[in-house]
């Protein structure tokens, strides 16, 4: 293999998600064997606000929340916030390899007020359940803690109605199919995609410098950091988003992003377990109402506003407006803060949860030397080569065709528009089309490489290209 073949495959192209949902599964479990503590971020989010409060004056140290998850240190010197540094640093790195970086303004101020609404919910909701997706689903459960799977149901079931509402007319902004007679011109500058290229390994090499100095001297922070510079790069490549995984399953049937992570779970389980019978103590947290209910808010917010703590991260350094400044500002800063009810003594949470037990599941079924976690559950009909490791938008249907040799009918333009707008306007548009005529759309939405080409294709329409240009993907459809 070359370097520019590799540099194509590995560095600019985006990986499949179910490959890279594992491997992200393994690096949790070896986190959470090296440093002692699981993969999340919303916890370390609210230290940070509640730091922030401290600048101003407030004594959140004060607060029955805080005093739970204490307030020490800084970010710097703290596993959490060094591996959240080392996240911010990947995530850069690999936008900035496929010159995915651009100011994504929204067509409409709905999607700002989305982000904000729905980040204030998600946030309160996370903070309620001790936990978001990470910590209270993808790394929870595979740590045996109930409370982790009456979270994942609950926020299920809470997706489902931010789905179905996030589909009323009132967050729908009318696109048309526009008549074309040519296709949509390349935009990317070569100079300037060779550039950030080049700041991208700039960024990439100093986080693993750093990273590496750190732990010449505290081996613990050192790698918390090189952790989250991998956990970073896998979470951008791949695109990997939680809550595209329960809002795909009620609005378009797709179930990619699902299964990966069940995948992903199942393979850190087996790793947890075997750090358990070593002798560590897996993170237990209360199994109560407050683990259902901020399940259902956690839920119902993340598809309101468009995503979650991990597609956040990603999101906010390629540009998106709407999650830089509605979800990093709001559910970050004042949420976290603010929402924990901290001006209390005692945290809001306290008779739903601190009254419930910290159950364990191994202790609940007396298993020995037997796993059950969500993929032991068979999904009929499915083909493992074809289904379940799919490459990044499937590759184009007829081999040797090119975008620019092809002259489409009509065109969707959906940029500036967030998942899921892009994936559900085509599939609104398809049926329009006649046998033999080709749509083109257009999406600045990186995420939509791994939906909307298996949406038309589960729809019996062939791909015929699919173009990365830079922060623009470029598909055309034909019937």
């Amino acid at each position: 293999m070359t370097w520019q073949s590799f540099k194509q495959a590995w560095l600019i192209r985006f990986w499949s998600p179910v490959p890279a949902v594992i491997a992200a599964g393994i690096l949790s479990t070896y986190y959470f064997g090296i440093t002692g503590t699981f993969w999340a971020v919303t916890g370390e989010f609210t230290r940070w606000g509640g730091q922030l409060l401290q600048l101003l004056g407030v004594h959140s140290e004060q607060w029955g929340y805080y005093q739970l998850i204490h307030l020490e240190g800084s970010p710097l010197t703290r596993i959490d916030g060094r591996m959240i540094i080392g996240m911010f640093g990947g995530c850069l790195a690999a936008a900035l390899w496929a010159n995915n970086v651009k100011l994504r303004l929204p067509r409409s101020r709905i999607r700002i007020a989305q982000a904000v609404a729905g980040g204030i919910i998600a946030g309160f909701g996370a903070r309620l359940a001790m936990g978001c997706n990470l910590a209270a689903f993808f790394t929870g459960i595979p740590q045996f803690s109930l409370h982790a799977w009456l979270f994942a149901i609950a926020t299920a079931i809470g997706s489902w109605f931010g789905a179905r509402f996030t589909l009323l007319p009132l967050f729908r902004i009318p696109v048309k199919m526009q008549k074309v007679s040519a296709a949509s011109p390349l935009t990317q500058k070569p100079q300037q995609a060779r550039r950030r290229f080049r700041l991208g390994m700039v960024v990439f090499f100093a986080m693993i410098g750093w990273g590496l100095l750190t732990a010449a001297d505290h081996p613990a922070l050192g790698l918390a950091m090189l952790f989250g510079i991998g956990f970073g790069l896998l979470i951008e490549r791949a695109q990997i988003c939680f809550t595209s995984a329960f809002r795909d399953m009620w609005i378009t049937g797709r179930t990619v992003m699902a299964k990966a992570i069940i995948f992903g779970m199942a393979a850190s389980a087996i790793g947890i377990f075997s750090y358990v019978q070593l002798g560590m103590a897996p993170k237990i947290m209360w199994a109560g109402p407050n683990a259902a209910i901020g399940g259902l808010l956690f839920g119902f917010g993340i598809v309101l506003a468009g995503g979650c703590e991990t597609g956040w991260m990603y999101r906010a350094v390629e540009g998106q407006v709407p999650l830089l400044v509605g979800w990093a500002g709001q559910r970050h800063r004042l949420n976290a803060a603010r929402l924990v009810l901290g001006r209390y003594r005692r945290p809001a949470r306290h008779p739903l949860a601190e009254s419930q037990p910290a159950e364990r599941l191994r202790s609940l079924w007396r298993t020995t030397g037997h796993l059950s976690t969500a993929a032991d559950r068979p999904a009929a009909g499915d083909r493992l080569g074809e289904t379940f490791f799919p490459p990044p938008g499937g590759g184009p249907d007829r081999e040797g065709e090119r975008m620019k040799n092809i002259i489409p009918d009509y065109r969707l333009d959906m940029v500036g528009e967030p998942c899921p707008y892009p994936a559900v306007a085509t599939l609104e548009a398809m049926p329009s089309l006649q046998k033999g005529e080709i749509l083109e759309v257009v999406s600045d939405c990186p995420q939509s490489i791994n939906n909307i080409p298996l949406d038309a294709r589960n729809h019996g329409y062939t791909v015929l290209d699919i173009q990365q240009d830079g922060p623009t993907i470029r598909y055309l459809i034909q019937k």
